[in-house]
Formats: C-alpha cells, structure tokens, sequence
C-alpha cells in the first residue's frame, strides 16, 4: 500500500488530478465523484485523507482538455500501436497499453470505441495508473508525453471524427450472449451522443450484431435499441430541463390506478420492499414474480394473464439460487427474464434497464437489492443525488406501466417510525407509492410477514404472512403480524427498557398530540410495559390533558423527570415537588403526610375559581401542575406515584360501583387494599 501511495503522490506532484479507486464491490470505479476533479487538483491533505479513510486498491487520473490516454484494450491492439508509438507508459492488467497524449493544442473528448479495440480519455475521462496488476513502464511526466502530431494517422483521423465513423465493440472479439444487448446499447449510446443518426446507428448496430454477436440477435431486437436510442437528442445532457412546462390542471385527464398486485404494488409506479439481511425479501420477490409469471397466486388477488417479469439480481446467483427457488415455487420461467452483468443507473444503465423493457413488456420489474445499482457517484444518503436516480425510475415505469419492486435493507436502530428505518436517504422512500415491511415476529421468529407501512393510492393492505420451509416459500394468507412488532426486537438489542420506551414517545409524540388510549396500546404493542411507558413518559415531560372528550398525550419541555437510565431520581427544580412525591409502594399515611405539605403549598397559591382548596388532595405532582390541570379540566385530580398518569376523579366518580364523595372513596378503597406490598400503586386504581 505504502508504494502505490507513494507513486500516487508523486503523480500528484507532477501536477495530475490523482483521485482513489477500486476496492470490495467497487471493482475499477473511483471511490470519490470523479467529476468533480475535472477542473481541479486535490491537496496533499486530501490524498492523506483518502489513504486513511478509503484504503483504495488502485489510484487513477482524471484526464482533462490538455492530458488525454490512448487505451488498447488487448496485446495485440497494443502490439500494432507500439509500432508507431514506441512503448506505452502503462501496461493493463489484460496486457493492453496505455500512452498519455499532450492535448493542450487539441483538446478532445472521450470516445469510447474510437477504433476496434481502441478507447480515448479526454475531457470527461478517467483512467487507473496505481495497482497491483498495472505495470508502469514510464511515469507520464515532461518529455515522455506523445505529441498531438506524432499519433499515427489512422488515430488522428479518427480523433478529428470523434468517432463518428462508427464505434465498433471493443476488441472486435465475439460478443456472447449475455452481453449482447448491455453491448450495443452502450455502442448505440456513444454514437447518439456524438450526434449520430438513428438510421446511421442502426446500420452499425446491424453490421457489428451480424459480425460479432453469437449468436446474433433477432434484426427486430436490435432495430429496438436503435430505435430506443434514437429518440434522445444528440449530445443531451440527460439531465436537462428541456421538458419542463406548465401546464393547466384542466388539460389533465384524471386517471384511475392501475393494479399488480391491490393495494400493495401499483402498476406504473415504484415500490419498496424493506427488511433486515437473511429476513426473506428476496423470497418473497420471487414470490411476487412467480405469481405475475403463472398470473395466479398473490394473496387476496384475482387472477389474470400470465405476464413477464424482469428481473436484476446482485446478489443471489441465478443457476445455484434464483433458478431453484423459482422452480420450488413453480414459476412459469419461460415468462422471468434475468439481467446477467454488471449495471450501473447512469444514463447509460438506464437506456439498457428501458431497452430490456422495451424487449420484454413485463408486468413487473425487480431491483434486488437497489442500492448495488446506484453505482460508486451516488452517494445513498444525500437526497439530490438519490432524487435524480429515482425519478428516473419513476418516469420508466410510467412510461411502460410496469410495476417496480426495489429491495432495501434495514439501519440498525434509530427512529421507531417504520418509514424512517430504510436505508439511505429518506427520499428512496418518498418517491415510491407503496413500501412494504418485511421481517418476523418479535415473540416467534418462524412467525413471518409483509406490513405494508406506506399507501398513498389506496388505503393500507393487511399483513400477509409467509413461511419458509426446508427451501420452499409458502404464502400463509392473511396475518397479525404488525409494523411494531417486527421492529422491537432488533430495536431493543443493547437497549434499557427505559432507553426504548423514551424512544418510542418521541417518535410517536414528534408530530404533536395522539389519544392515551392508542399510545398505551401501540407500547404493548411492541413489548413497552404500563410501568416503563409511565417512566419514559415522566423523564420526557409528556402531559396529559383532555382534547374533544378523551385524555390525549403531548411531548413539551415541561413536566417532572423520573428515574433516569442512571438509576437515581432527580430533583424536580424550582416546582418543588420532590417533597411531596408519593411512591407507587407508599402507604395511606405517608399520603395523609404528604398531602398536608401540598395543601400548604395550595395556599400560596391562587385557586381556579369554584374549586376549594381545602377540600381537595394533590399527591405525588407538582402543585403549579395540578392547578394547571384543574384550570383547563375544571376537576379534581389525584397523583398517587411520580412519572405515572394523572387521573381524573370525574371519571372514577362516574363509574356503578364507586360510591360515595371523592375523597373518601379514595382513602377507604386504599384502606381496604391488601397491604402485603406496603400499600398500592396508581395502576391499580386505574384497573379499578
């Protein structure tokens, strides 16, 4: 590593923009957005930082309007270049050769294809130097660069052409079958971008197919490519802003939702499936597939015509995984198409992915999982990067009204919020319909299902359950299984109770007030105990308060802590109601004492009107608390252990079986409780 950093440096040196490259899945590709570099050269600092950060494999140059690299892909294209051009600086790990030409006269472009087995990279170029299997022959330095006028002829024709004589695949090589398509579609994208006619393009396409593909594609297939391609303007910048118009609502024709699979998965909009490694998302893909290939099968779904499906997998391997899976499920394979190669949503990519689409019409399309194509330039996390590449997405299953299903992973803990727990940026989310859960049940994990978490064209689905068994996929029809559940078990490793709990109220209570009722309900939902809920909820300073006729809980600044993770209680500050508290064990008189110290606390203090205060109890809460509470209720309350609810005596007062004046029926029912445990805690009165 230290002597490739060292020659990294040393190019730096010299005045190249050296950036980092290669490593893990990452292949040749440059680990930092290369573009950026074009117009200018990293410090020292920043390559240190690279080398520490990154621990790239190979190190590459930006090539730019005055530097420029011929590249011959093989030994033999090498071979007859090194007849006129003398040794190339660098050999590639194939045993091509790489010379660097001084362009500062004669900027040019990149071109791939330049002539058979030839590339140039120019302006808009990036080209690896530094790696194990790269042979440096001679530092490109003053001296050793190839002038603009010494390039053999054929090149400098080709050069002034820019290519437009017709790209050819690489290596003039057989192209086999894998790679047909993904290879004249990239060849059919360079020509359009230098201008090329749809025509011209499509009597290259002919000629290489017929030469070099075995076996060659159908004439229709690769007419379609051409066709595809062609309908972009030449040179355009992908990401221009020529289709933007406004237009008026009423020129809008309004347009029914077109199902896959209802509610769960819209036809011509994307969707996403979310869930933790090793959970079954890929299975449960291929269920999907399998239904839309047999046009039978999904849940709760009508049947209808079998259909095709496009499938990219970069992951599971399509003979020894996706295959027999298939096969387990009895899908129709003749219906599921597989994209066998590397692909990478650039511009590029995405004139193969509609290409394929174009070939195929499926029903369905499946990105497994959907960041291994974002490629190394975007970064998952940044929204304005992600937008772009989903947007994209977006226009081409409308565009075709195909549905398609893009798998991502979980992050490990963090917001309790379902649709916050994708990873990346939460605009993956946002730009897709309908996202779907997948994951097991935190009290039985043979238990699995898909929670649908997010619907914005139909009202949410039920949870569908699955199972896995000895290899073959199972659908179990409808299921209990909930969002909350799925998520508390990993939520909660390494985690207090408290920890959770405090999480949980946060999460819910971020957009403002939620009923008590459902608030308690969603906190067993995932295993939050009453007890640890009302601590969270205390150390929080939620409060409580009545909202159109039911109690309602809401997340303020104010309100008396608890016992924090620490284990310790905390002083309650200036409202001085830490001598006044009552424990969940505290006996009928310790409560007589305490109440005492608050009803002389209450006459200090301005009374609501209509309300005695002699009459009433406080306990266990802050006295400017409870007149807060009496002022916005008009009732009495009672207190009974800090952190728990208050509770309104109305309501205990209006029940068959609860006679007599309110306090008294308080202290009697105390009174009358078993006192093994030294007395009783607020939530058994509230069982009461």
């Amino acid at each position: 590593m230290k002597d490739k950093f060292s020659l990294a440096f040393k190019l730096l040196t010299l005045g190249y923009s050296v950036i980092p490259s290669g490593g893990g899945d990452k292949g040749k590709s440059p680990l930092v957005t290369w573009q950026e570099w074009q117009g200018k050269i990293p410090d020292e600092n920043q390559l240190c930082g690279w080398e520490t950060t990154l621990h790239p494999v190979l190190w590459g140059i930006v090539t730019n309007d005055h530097i420029a690299v011929l590249d011959a892909d093989i030994p033999k294209v090498r071979a007859e270049l090194e007849a006129t051009l003398g040794k190339p600086h660098v050999i590639t790990p194939r045993g091509g050769g790489h010379w660097y030409i001084d362009t500062t006269e004669h900027p040019i472009k990149t071109v791939a294809g330049l002539l058979p087995g030839v590339d140039v990279r120019g302006v808009g170029g990036f080209v690896n130097i530094v790696g194990d299997k790269y042979q440096i022959l001679q530092l490109p330095v003053p001296g050793t660069l190839i002038p603009w006028e010494k390039l053999p002829e054929h090149v400098l024709k080709a050069l002034k052409n820019d290519g437009k004589s017709g790209p050819k695949a690489k290596d003039g090589k057989p192209i086999t079958e894998p790679q047909r398509n993904a290879r004249l579609t990239s060849i059919a994208g360079a020509m359009r971008r230098q201008g090329v006619d749809p025509t011209a393009i499509e009597a290259a396409l002919l000629e290489i197919n017929t030469r070099q593909c075995r076996p060659p594609l159908a004439e229709r297939e690769v007419s379609t490519i051409a066709a595809s391609i062609g309908k972009y303007e030449p040179g355009a910048d992908q990401n221009s802003q020529a289709d933007v118009a406004l237009r008026c609502l009423a020129d809008v024709q309004a347009e029914l939702v077109s199902w896959l699979w209802f509610p769960y998965i819209p036809l011509g909009k994307l969707t996403l499936l979310e869930g933790d490694p090793g959970i079954g998302k890929s299975w449960v893909s291929l269920a999907v597939a399998t239904g839309v290939s047999l046009g039978q099968g999904l849940p709760g779904a009508e049947s209808q015509e079998p259909q095709a499906v496009v499938l990219a997998s970069a992951e599971d391997g399509l003979g020894d995984t996706i295959r027999p899976r298939l096969d387990a499920m009895g899908a129709n394979v003749a219906n599921i198409h597989a994209i066998d190669g590397t692909l990478t949503f650039d511009d590029g990519g995405l004139l193969m992915l509609e290409n394929f689409i174009q070939m195929r019409h499926p029903a369905l399309v499946i990105l497994d999982p959907l960041v291994a194509y974002l490629g190394a330039t975007v970064d998952l996390h940044r929204a304005n990067e992600t937008r772009a590449v989903m947007a994209k997405l977006a226009d081409i299953a409308e565009k075709y009204r195909c549905a398609i299903l893009a798998i991502r992973h979980l992050t490990k803990g963090g917001a309790l919020k379902p649709i916050y727990r994708g990873l990346g940026s939460i605009d993956l989310t946002a730009a897709c319909r309908s996202v779907l859960l997948a994951g097991s049940d935190s009290n039985d994990s043979q238990k699995r299902g898909i929670v649908q978490i997010k619907s914005n064209l139909a009202p949410m689905g039920k949870a569908i359950g699955f199972e896995l068994r000895e290899g073959v996929f199972y659908w179990t029809g409808e299921s209990s299984l909930t969002w909350q559940r799925i998520l508390s078990a990993e939520d909660s490793e390494g985690k207090s109770a408290l920890e959770n709990a405090i999480e949980f109220l946060k999460d819910e209570l971020a957009d403002g007030v939620l009923p008590a009722k459902d608030m308690c309900g969603n906190a067993e939902a995932i295993g939050i105990s009453k007890r640890t809920l009302d601590r969270a909820k205390a150390q929080l300073g939620v409060t409580s308060r009545r909202q159109g006729g039911v109690w309602v809980w809401e997340l303020t600044d104010q309100g008396c802590q608890d016992i924090p993770p620490g284990g310790e209680k905390q002083s309650y500050g200036d409202q001085g109601c830490q001598d006044c508290q009552v424990g969940d064990l505290a006996t009928l008189p310790q409560i007589e004492s305490n109440k005492e110290v608050v009803m002389k606390r209450l006459g200090n203090v301005d009374a609501p009107p209509g309300i005695p205060l002699n009459h009433e109890a406080v306990l266990g809460m802050p006295v400017e608390k409870a007149l807060e509470i009496w002022r916005s209720e008009g009732a009495p309350v009672i207190h009974l252990a800090p952190g728990e609810n208050c509770f309104d005596l109305r309501e205990l007062l209006s029940k068959p079986d609860t006679p007599g004046e309110h306090l008294e029926v308080i202290k009697t029912w105390l009174a009358s409780k078993d006192q093994k445990r030294g007395g009783v805690s607020f939530a058994d009165i509230c069982k009461r």
